[in-house]
């Protein structure tokens, strides 16, 4: 999932020299003296003191009089931070950054919690992008923790360092700094999707959508957020609005077509995905969202109908052959979905799992010497690939060899070799369990099978396998309860089957009518 994302964040407290450096701070600097506090100065001493007339020239905006009287003031007064704190602010309304960072950090260097220096200090190294932004930052939260827009601006560099869960930290404890800022609410947004924490993704999004009720990337995302967080209404609601415009982009109507046959409504997601094809005729993603449909609905002729249109508008379009080929090797005509994998190979040598799909292809058509021809060269290809050596496991054991012969070792080896890659791949356990069996290795059997249900405790080719494990065993103790076990898992998958079941998709044809570009 993918959100959209707005471009450079500008977040922060806004320089103050171009704010006209408003009297809330001025006021801390003249009432925060760095070693006597104003109640205790003597009016003659107040009288005498120059940061009133250098804050007047500051609120004015006079910065080049307010360097002026603040470099003279710290000759005769150099260990006072709150005047490197005002030459600081003075360069920085000079736009003299360079300058102003060197007396912010003097004036920190003599009092190191000094807040005005810190606070310009931090705001000016985060504007200006400088590598120790994050440390003064930290260092200002730790003065005080409730600093919102401190944690802010440190969410905003989590975000740059790539680390959502520091940006999401950050974040969270600055809900009212960033309430109205709708570039820090995308990208906390986006990190929260990142994290798969859809729920609170979506509650930052509806935030975003009545600041930006016109933008439709943001409708997208909260319709997106919602239906990953398992509210399909509240999603199909969200895509409404944009789903109404003459023109939606593709997003939003594949969008919309997914969420309309989550919810049993195929009719409505094929007419999503023809309108996004109609008005996107050569964009892929709609050409194999409708593939996909009909594949579910065991219509390989409709969605074959479908990429043939998309071929087309988009001649070169590996990935629309590969559908293809898939498609047709469901029907039976192998050989032209293997000239469909050739082809979409020819295009785009390193679309993922070309290869792989054609061993598949083959399998499922009994061709076996040319699948496993496929498989062993994928395997060669993607070494570290768990799918791959488990798909040429299977392939090998279809091939009845016996123990002891090389093509049983070698299948041997393939399993293991998967399940070493991919400790969650159950079906290799699976496999493993079923050769062990074969040749009546009972504790390796039982062993692949245990491994099998921990990865999922409902399969039923794994209980099986050791339910006749452990029956050639002398610990017989547990069969009946594993028989019982392997019961009620076969009868939960019979129902789950005839609720899944497709419907073929009535239609003969996508009646789709497209020229040509």
């Amino acid at each position: 999932m993918v959100m959209h994302h707005r471009g450079a964040l500008s977040y922060g407290r806004a320089p103050r020299a171009n704010q006209g450096l408003g009297g809330a701070l001025l006021a801390v600097i003249l009432c925060l003296p760095y070693a006597v506090s104003c109640a205790q100065q003597p009016a003659t001493a107040l009288a005498a003191d120059p940061l009133p007339e250098i804050t007047h020239a500051l609120r004015a905006q006079q910065f080049t009089t307010a360097l002026e009287r603040s470099t003279e003031a710290l000759r005769t007064a150099p260990g006072d931070p709150r005047l490197w704190t005002l030459q600081a602010m003075s360069y920085e309304g000079l736009r003299r950054t360079t300058d102003a960072l060197v007396s912010f950090r003097k004036a920190l260097g003599i009092a190191p919690d000094y807040l005005p220096a810190l606070e310009g200090a931090a705001q000016l190294s985060y504007a200006t992008h400088n590598p120790h932004t994050e440390e003064l930052l930290e260092r200002l939260i730790r003065l005080h923790p409730e600093d919102q827009v401190a944690h802010a601006m440190l969410g905003e560099l989590s975000v740059r360092k790539r680390d959502c869960p520091g940006a999401v930290a950050n974040f969270a404890k600055a809900t009212d700094a960033i309430a109205q800022r709708s570039e820090v609410l995308m990208q906390y947004s986006s990190c929260l999707v990142q994290m798969s924490r859809f729920e609170e993704a979506a509650a930052v999004l509806e935030r975003l959508v009545v600041l930006l009720p016109s933008d439709e990337s943001v409708h997208y995302d909260l319709a997106l957020a919602e239906f990953r967080a398992g509210h399909t209404e509240e999603a199909k609601t969200a895509l409404e609005p944009v789903l109404a415009l003459p023109a939606p982009v593709e997003d939003d109507l594949t969008l919309g077509a997914e969420i309309a046959e989550s919810q049993g409504q195929t009719q409505k997601a094929l007419d999503l995905l023809r309108r996004a094809i109609l008005l996107h005729p050569q964009e892929e993603s709609a050409y194999l969202d409708f593939v996909n449909l009909a594949y579910q609905h065991a219509s390989m002729q409709v969605g074959i109908d479908v990429v043939n249109i998309g071929l087309k508008q988009m001649p070169k379009a590996a990935e629309l052959y590969f559908a293809r080929g898939v498609l047709l090797c469901q029907l039976g005509k192998v050989d032209e979905g293997f000239a469909d994998f050739g082809r979409a190979n020819q295009l785009d040598p390193k679309l993922s799992f070309v290869g792989v799909a054609e061993g598949i292809a083959q399998s499922q058509s009994h061709h076996t010497a040319a699948a496993l021809s496929q498989f062993r060269a994928q395997v060669k290809a993607h070494s570290e690939d768990a799918l791959a050596w488990y798909l040429l496991a299977e392939a090998l054991s279809q091939q009845g060899y016996a123990k002891g012969t090389q093509g049983f070792d070698e299948a041997l080896r393939a399993a293991k070799r998967a399940t070493q890659l991919n400790t969650k791949r159950a079906d290799a356990e699976d496999l493993l369990a079923s050769m062990y069996l074969q040749t009546d290795e009972l504790q390796p059997a039982i062993t692949a099978s245990r491994a099998a249900l921990a990865i999922d405790p409902g399969d039923t080719q794994a209980l099986y396998h050791l339910v006749l494990a452990v029956r050639k065993t002398d610990e017989k103790t547990e069969l009946p309860e594993l028989v019982k076990r392997l019961m009620e898992a076969r009868r939960q998958e019979a129902q789950k089957t005839e609720k899944s079941r497709p419907h073929t998709l009535v239609e003969a044809s996508p009646a789709i009518a497209l020229e040509p570009k």
